[in-house]
């Protein structure tokens, strides 16, 4: 069993509390099926959502949207917008997986955010879902009046994988792989994000690629077997650095400014530390919080002490960007 000590008493307390240590493991579906079922219990948990902001879903051209907008501005106030790629692997959540934390960035930022259903592996293999932040980064650009969207605002923000192509939509754009001007993406806020293809670790920075291997087994969420077969069934592999952005330094030096969370006991923690310090080096204007005691994505539990006070850091890395628009 993995040592005790590295974890927060708060971490350890909901172990307790739960009488488990929450992990995904099996396939790539059955993964997604326990995910599915932790969201429902941990959503039952949650508080009643903020009247501060309205939800609306809407169809793009078969691609499910869900915009979130404060009620609290003022009329014809244009706010920024961020367009949001939900968790999951690139194989499980959806758009109501991650709806307290968009409703909490929309209400208290505050900004328009755009959450996007792409669609999931292994029914549809990468690049499908760059495909999708693609195409909804595109009609939010061209769409932002009719919603209340300041188009010269807009950034990227997302979750683990979700963290990933918040990165990936942003190097396409940048590198005028879009129809979109590629400045069009002004920030981005990734969290817990995937940045390495673990084969694939450019030589500089090996030694500092540890996490994958340290935090490997009998760790809480995701473990480095879990991540191996969310990337095999999502065929990411051949993406290379059009996904994973770590893989290219090269491009760091063009990304807009950058907000970057960590977890201490995740296998994906140098992931976001290295891509990081890259972008650092490189000139970019960089925000980096690291969470130590703490597992992948241990913000989902409401309950967990540390939640509060990442909540708190997460509006101040999501305005840290917005104040460099």
């Amino acid at each position: 069993m993995a040592q005790q000590s590295k974890y927060s008493e708060g971490w350890l307390g909901l172990e307790q509390a739960l009488g488990m240590r929450p992990i995904l493991k099996g396939s790539a579906l059955e993964m997604r099926k326990q995910y599915n079922e932790l969201g429902r219990v941990l959503a039952s948990q949650s508080p009643s959502p903020s009247t501060a902001v309205q939800a609306a879903d809407r169809d793009v051209d078969g691609l499910k949207l869900r915009i979130y907008t404060p009620t609290h501005v003022g009329s014809g106030e244009l706010l920024p917008i961020g367009v949001f790629a939900h968790a999951g692997g690139l194989v499980m959540g959806d758009i109501d997986s991650e709806d307290t934390l968009c409703r909490a960035v929309a209400e208290k930022t505050p900004s328009i955010i755009i959450s996007v259903n792409y669609r999931l592996a292994p029914e549809h293999k990468s690049p499908a879902q760059l495909e999708d932040m693609a195409n909804a980064l595109r009609w939010a650009y061209g769409n932002a009046s009719v919603f209340g969207g300041d188009r010269s605002k807009l950034f990227t923000i997302g979750t683990s994988a979700g963290g990933g192509l918040a990165l990936a939509i942003s190097r396409m754009t940048l590198l005028g792989q879009s129809s979109l001007p590629k400045d069009a993406v002004k920030g981005v806020v990734a969290l817990a994000p995937v940045t390495m293809y673990p084969a694939k670790v450019p030589k500089k920075w090996a030694h500092r690629y540890l996490s994958y291997f340290e935090n490997g087994e009998d760790v809480p969420i995701i473990n480095r077997s879990a991540i191996d077969e969310l990337f095999t069934a999502a065929v990411v592999r051949e993406a290379g650095e059009k996904f994973f952005v770590g893989l290219d330094e090269s491009t760091h030096r063009l990304f807009p400014p950058t907000y970057i969370v960590t977890c201490g006991v995740d296998p994906l923690r140098d992931d976001g530390a290295i891509l990081a310090e890259s972008f650092k080096f490189n000139g970019v204007k960089v925000k980096y919080d690291t969470y130590e005691g703490l597992p992948h994505m241990f913000w989902m539990f409401p309950s967990l002490p540390e939640t509060s006070a990442f909540m708190s850091k997460l509006l101040d890395g999501v305005n840290y960007v917005l104040q460099k628009l």
